[in-house]
């Protein structure tokens, strides 16, 4: 229990530090608060449209790490 309180301020501490100094790119969603993997599809979808209105060659690289973790 107190595990997660200090947890919670941690994480709490180091996003308002990272966010008020800019350290991550705005493409960045994980982890940050208001920004969900929907909304990262949305802006794709318009950069996706955009550069084909533009004739522009775009190009798209996916890794999908959700079972890098798990323990066998």
């Amino acid at each position: 229990m107190i595990l997660k309180l200090y947890e919670k301020i941690l994480l709490t501490r180091i996003l308002s530090e990272v966010s008020g100094r800019e350290l991550l790119r705005n493409e960045q969603f994980g982890f940050r608060l208001q920004n969900s993997t929907a909304l990262q599809l949305v802006h794709l979808v318009e950069r996706l449209s955009t550069n084909f209105d533009e004739k522009k060659l775009t190009g798209a690289f996916f890794l999908d790490v959700a079972k890098t973790f798990v323990a066998v």
